[in-house]
Parts: structure tokens; sequence; C-alpha cells
């Protein structure tokens, strides 16, 4: 179990980063949107008062209509630009809010994981005490007889007390002597 624990803080440390990472985009992003809606007011500011005076001039009509065209399209980028970067922190701050979820659901996991384990082991520790079936303080509650059961059958499943090496050629052991059926000749 205690493995687990240790994987569900790995991914904590991980999400923390993107959460760093995402409330810093989300602060540039903000800071740009304020730049952003000051020169829109500028350069809209300009655009009208260009487009005032050559309607005011005479001049040669390709020239007029190639100025004029740029000068719509630039008006409409900065009108547009502020509402692209409007909907980018919306999806930022979406990110940021995921982010948290699943680092809530994960210290939420952890936290349950970990207790599960003490639980376990206390449990454990009673069996082997022989305190498991004696009288209990006042108010406290008695373990659940669903983790005394599962807690005594892992403790009946575990293997002796050798090697890693040793249970793992004591599984992968095969015999030579093994007679063949004809059938599978």
């Amino acid at each position: 179990m205690n493995y687990y624990v240790k994987k569900m803080e790995e991914m904590n440390v991980e999400l923390e980063k993107l959460l760093d990472a995402a409330s810093s985009e989300i602060i540039t992003a903000l800071d740009s949107r304020v730049q952003m809606k000051n020169q829109k007011e500028n350069v809209t500011n300009f655009v009208k008062e260009l487009l005032e005076k050559m309607e005011a001039k005479e001049v040669h009509r390709e020239a007029l209509d190639l100025a004029y065209t740029s000068l719509n399209n630039l008006a409409q980028y900065v009108t547009n630009e502020p509402i692209r970067l409007s909907t980018t922190v919306a999806i930022l701050e979406q990110r940021r809010m995921a982010l948290a979820e699943c680092k809530n659901l994960c210290d939420d996991t952890k936290y349950s994981m970990s207790q599960h384990a003490l639980k376990e082991k206390r449990i454990e520790q009673s069996i082997k005490d022989g305190t498991v079936n004696e009288n209990r303080a006042i108010g406290s509650r008695p373990e659940k007889l669903r983790d005394i059961r599962n807690t005594m059958s892992k403790i009946e499943n575990r293997p002796a007390s050798t090697s890693a090496t040793e249970r793992f050629s004591e599984e992968n052991s095969y015999e030579d002597n093994v007679e063949i059926a004809e059938e599978n000749i």
C-alpha cells in the first residue's frame, strides 16, 4: 500500500507544477489583456481619424482602396484581439480548475489509502497481540469484521519470510521428469 501512496504523492507534485504553470499563463495573459485594450483604443481612434482624412481628400482611387482595405483589416484585427485573448484566458482558467480538481482527488485518494494502510497495520498488530476480540474502551467503535477477515486472510496468504529471489525461483520452477501424454506428441 505504501507504494501507491508514494505514487499518489509523485502525481500530486506533478499536478502542482502544472497548476503553477497554468496560473502563470493566466497572469501573463491578463497582463497582456490590459495592454491590448489600451492598444485597441489608440489604434481604433487613429484608424478612424485616418479614414476620415482619406475620404475628405481626393487621391488616386486604387491607392485609396488599398489603404482603406488595409486600415479596415487592421481595425478588425484590433477589435477581435481582445475577444480572442478573453477566450484564451477562459480556456486557461478552465484548465487550472480541472488541474485543481485532479489534485484534490489525488489528495483525497492518498489520504484514504494511507488511512486504510494504518487501519490494516492496527488490525494486524491487534491480531498478533491477540487483542482483536478483547473489550474496547467505552465510546470507541470496533473494527469492521470485513476488515478483520481481510487482514487475517492477507496474513495467512503471505509467503514465509524468504528473499524475493527465492520466491521467484520457487514460483517459476518446473519439473524435468514430467510424463508427456501421447496425445500431445
